[in-house]
């Protein structure tokens, strides 16, 4: 995917997930094809490396779920620190 998404992505995208799950809407599918975007523009931007698109995205969100994690330890206070 390239940083704009066209019309026939979007259709193509819908059409392949109403197969696993017919009751979603095309703004959901919308939503998650723009949501992915912006998580591999940031990967990127960390330069994170991997080989494909999903290994990025994978890397990036394993770093976030592990530091929010570790605030959780700490509770509230502890995402407002920059210890992690």
């Amino acid at each position: 995917m390239t940083g704009a998404i066209t019309l026939s992505e979007l259709k193509e995208t819908f059409e392949k997930t109403r197969k696993v799950q017919p009751d979603i809407s095309q703004n959901e599918v919308l939503d998650t094809m723009i949501n992915r975007m912006l998580l591999l523009n940031e990967a990127k931007r960390l330069r994170f490396e991997g080989k494909g698109d999903e290994e990025l995205l994978n890397e990036y969100i394993e770093l976030k779920v592990k530091a929010f994690v570790r605030a959780e330890g700490r509770g509230y206070r502890g995402l407002l620190s920059e210890e992690y």
